[in-house]
């Protein structure tokens, strides 16, 4: 009888995290809700944020160190953009726009 009720419930589980794909029409399993995925993607995405910018920081270090400008106040922003560029602006300001992959 047990086994029943848990087979009745691992079955009603899985179909109840069935959802269909979009693009393909095809359905598929999902153990989390939109919501938590959401959730998951923001935490991630901060966190690769946050190594992108600690790298473009200590490469901003050694170029101000090689440039032997260290006597000025250096500030680097990393700023999120699709668009690859970074430029300096008098005063030491140093801003690295990332580059975000969009997969189609």
């Amino acid at each position: 009888m047990m086994l029943a009720g848990g087979t009745i419930g691992v079955g009603t589980y899985y179909i109840t995290h069935l959802e269909t794909v979009p693009m393909t029409g095809r359905r598929r399993f999902m153990s989390i809700s939109p919501e938590s995925e959401e959730k998951l993607a923001k935490i991630s995405y901060q966190s690769v944020m946050q190594e992108a910018s600690i790298f473009v920081r200590r490469v901003a270090e050694r170029i101000i160190r090689a440039s032997g400008m260290t006597d000025l106040h250096w500030e680097v922003f990393v700023i999120d953009s699709p668009i690859p560029n970074a430029f300096v602006l008098p005063g030491g300001k140093v801003f690295v726009f990332t580059v975000r992959i969009v997969w189609l």
